[in-house]
């Protein structure tokens, strides 16, 4: 029985992951560091704001001291926050959904994501209510593909791995997912069908996903 759906954020909830990218390479240029697009899709994507940066850093092999990760970090928080209300495009399908399960399976957000991102991503589209927990970058020690953040996840909403789902656009997401015992479910917003071969059930982008669907 589907008692619970665990949603990742960007990338399934909004369409937030060219302004990632965007801010990213904004920042990462005023350190010298080019990021091109194509690299960030493939190697970065669904990593935490901190892993992104160390590994640019080391990649690039340039010095990243605490105060330096703090301050770039924050840079690109204030940016997000600034352009996010202009940009902000959230997925129909996945919102369709979250409609759907309102009132019906308990909900909640595991996203690699700064809380207040979330947070204000959720109340621009008029969703926040619909979640009974949200899982942050502040709240686990490893990003994606670690499945500690989907292990909370379960933890803060009682619920058993066998009794809840998971949802992501990335490899990387979709591994987190499986690693915490869960039914994986993949939405090819960024990455194709193949690429998301480790899913239970993979959905193209724009396909209508109700409820129903997820426990076949």
């Amino acid at each position: 029985m589907l008692r619970a759906i665990l949603f990742d954020c960007d990338g399934v909830i909004a369409d937030t992951e060219p302004v990632h990218f965007e801010l990213f390479r904004q920042v990462l240029a005023v350190e010298g560091i080019e990021m091109p697009e194509k690299e960030y899709y493939a190697v970065y994507v669904g990593m935490t704001d901190k892993e992104c940066f160390e590994a640019v850093f080391e990649k690039n092999r340039k010095p990243l001291d605490e105060a330096k990760l703090v301050s770039i970090m924050r840079k690109k928080h204030e940016l997000f926050t600034k352009v996010l209300p202009q940009k902000l495009v959230g997925y129909s399908a996945t919102l369709g959904l979250i409609e759907e399960a309102r009132g019906k399976v308990e909900m909640g957000v595991v996203s690699g994501a700064l809380r207040e991102e979330i947070e204000l991503i959720l109340m621009s589209l008029n969703i926040s209510d619909a979640f009974k927990t949200i899982i942050s970058a502040e709240d686990v020690p490893h990003g994606k593909p670690d499945p500690g953040g989907y292990l909370l996840g379960l933890q803060r909403l009682s619920v058993k791995a066998s009794e809840a789902v998971g949802i992501e656009d990335t490899p990387a997401g979709i591994q987190a997912i499986k690693g915490a015992g869960m039914r994986a479910i993949g939405i090819a917003n960024i990455f194709n069908k193949v690429q998301l071969a480790r899913a239970d059930l993979v959905f193209e982008k724009g396909q209508k996903i109700s409820l129903e669907s997820l426990t076949n």
